[in-house]
C-alpha cells in the first residue's frame, strides 16, 4: 500500500520535466487525460494524518498537489 492512499482515494505521482516526482491527488470524478504531457491546475495541501490505532496508515504530515483540472499540453 502506498502511504499516499491514506490521504486521498485517487492518488498517484506526477513526473515533472526536471525529473522530480510529486505526489498528486485527483478528484474522484476526474476523467483520465490520455496524452504524453499534461498541464495541471490546483494547489498544494499539507495534511496531518491521525489514523485509528488499527489503521495501516502512518501518523505523519504529507504535502501533495490537489489537482483541480488537467489538460493536454504540447
Amino acid at each position: 500500500m502506498d502511504p499516499l492512499s491514506c490521504y486521498c482515494f485517487n492518488a498517484g505521482y506526477l513526473t515533472l520535466e526536471n525529473g522530480e516526482e510529486i505526489p498528486v491527488c485527483l478528484k474522484t470524478d476526474q476523467e483520465e487525460v490520455a496524452c504524453a504531457k499534461i498541464r495541471v491546475e490546483g494547489r498544494f495541501i499539507s495534511r496531518v494524518n491521525r489514523p485509528e490505532p488499527s489503521s495501516p496508515c502512518p501518523a505523519e504530515e504529507k504535502r501533495y498537489f490537489q489537482v483541480e483540472r488537467m489538460t493536454c499540453h504540447n
